[in-house]
């Protein structure tokens, strides 16, 4: 091996981090691109990289909760896939302890060294609540875990003034007490960013699992109980919170997978919503939409918002109209998987999306090759970011505007789902002329 086999191209390597910064649409492509780019680090112990890549990585852990499915996984998942001696690094440098993770069984004496070893860094945490197969005892007696969640309180709430970003997921309707108190716990002027996925169990898992047949099978108790708990764990959150003064401030709300029947109103979101007035970028992922159909949006209501990322299916329509009509968004990131709403979509876009400047769409590969006619609807686009949902591989090609009006292709990527269990991408890049498609 020769000396140049440990050269670190400092230049390459902080573009690939700078870049899924500051275009998150094409953040997937870029981790893919930093993880593939790691068997040239293997060699080289982390504390030797060159201080602009360290402080990329870090600040690369917040960029992986706003985009699927990398939700929870922060800076420890990027330092293992750079380098076996991430450990090093942890002890000697205080602002890798900024991003806290909180699982179900995370120990309190550790989560308290991990607040002390912050120092005074700005803290963000992901709470990581779910384990939905833990059995009926602990998803129906909060008593199990109640002392826990209290030291847990005591534990957090003297850091909370110093949070900025928090990231909440979980499967568990009883942690929702919990979950509101500490979020009553932070510092209205601080905090910037929520992450919100309340996904407690989908009515198609729970026929699976509760099926006399299936290895998960459950107690007829904990299926009967299925919609209060749902009930108690989205009304009753929503409920609470949108009194909540951390509001505010807030200029980032993530919500995710909000589906049935037992989801909040569009009344009840927008309780949340409004109480935000300086929100700036919304995540609106697979939300049922419940009562979109008769419900009046306030102009007033997050006036300021400039990003929005939108998934949903055919009964999220008239949601995705009334999101895309305002006129501060410039920013657009459409995941459809639905015709419907697709068909929606471009039927109206030549009257609601004049002010979008950057387009994100993951759509079939079809729907792709028909885009080509619907520029003219976009006279402010700069950048068109299109991938192919429905490959194995996420692939996709993004497009740049020309002074002339003109569009050329900028970007070529693909990426792997990321599928529990699936191989991973070919060590190859798609033939250059299946993207020959305009």
């Amino acid at each position: 091996m020769t000396d140049s086999d440990n050269d670190v191209p400092p230049l390459e390597y902080a573009w690939v981090l700078d870049n899924c910064l500051t275009r998150s649409y094409l953040s997937d492509a870029y981790l893919d691109a930093l993880l593939a780019f790691d068997y040239k680090l293997s060699k080289v112990h982390i504390t030797d990289l060159p201080s602009e890549i360290i402080t990329n990585i870090l600040k690369l852990s917040p960029v992986t909760f706003a985009c699927a499915p990398h939700f929870y996984e922060g800076t420890r998942h990027v330092i293992r896939m750079v380098s076996p001696y991430w450990n090093t690094l942890v002890k000697k440098e205080p602002a890798l302890w900024s991003q806290i993770y909180v699982r179900q069984r995370t120990v309190v004496g550790k989560l308290a060294l991990w607040i002390q070893r912050a120092g005074r860094v700005p803290i963000s945490f992901a709470f990581h609540l779910s384990e939905p197969f833990v059995g009926p005892t602990v998803l129906l007696d909060p008593s199990h875990y109640r002392r826990k969640w209290l030291d847990l309180v005591a534990t957090i709430a003297p850091t909370m003034a110093r949070c900025a970003r928090v990231s909440i997921q979980t499967h568990n309707p009883h942690t929702t007490r919990f979950l509101i108190a500490i979020l009553n716990t932070l510092d209205a002027s601080a905090v910037e960013r929520i992450d919100l996925r309340l996904c407690p169990y989908s009515m198609s898992l729970l026929r699976r699992v509760g099926s006399p047949d299936s290895m998960f099978a459950l107690p007829p108790l904990f299926m009967d109980n299925v919609p209060r708990l749902r009930y108690l764990t989205f009304r009753a959150f929503f409920t609470a919170w949108g009194a909540s003064p951390i509001l505010s401030n807030l200029t980032t709300l993530r919500l995710d997978e909000l589906y049935d029947q037992y989801s909040p109103t569009v009344e009840e979101i927008f309780v949340v919503l409004g109480a935000a007035p300086r929100l700036e970028t919304l995540f609106f992922l697979d939300v049922a939409c419940i009562g979109f159909e008769t419900f009046t949006l306030d102009p007033p209501v997050m006036a300021f918002l400039d990003t929005l990322h939108f998934a949903g299916t055919d009964d999220a329509c008239s949601c995705l109209l009334s999101l895309i009509s305002m006129p501060a968004i410039t920013h657009l990131h459409l995941r459809l998987d639905s015709s419907l709403c697709l068909q929606v979509f471009l039927a109206h876009c030549t009257t609601l999306c004049g002010h979008i400047t950057m387009l994100s769409l993951d759509v079939p590969m079809d729907t792709i090759r028909a885009l080509v006619n619907i520029f003219e609807a976009f006279p402010r686009l700069e950048l068109l970011d299109a991938r192919d949902m429905t490959a194995y591989f996420t692939v996709g090609i993004a497009f740049c505007r020309l002074p002339l009006g003109l569009f050329i292709p900028c970007s070529f990527h693909y990426c792997s789902r990321r599928i529990c269990g699936t191989t991973p991408p070919p060590p190859y890049p798609l033939p250059l002329e299946c993207w020959i498609i305009w």
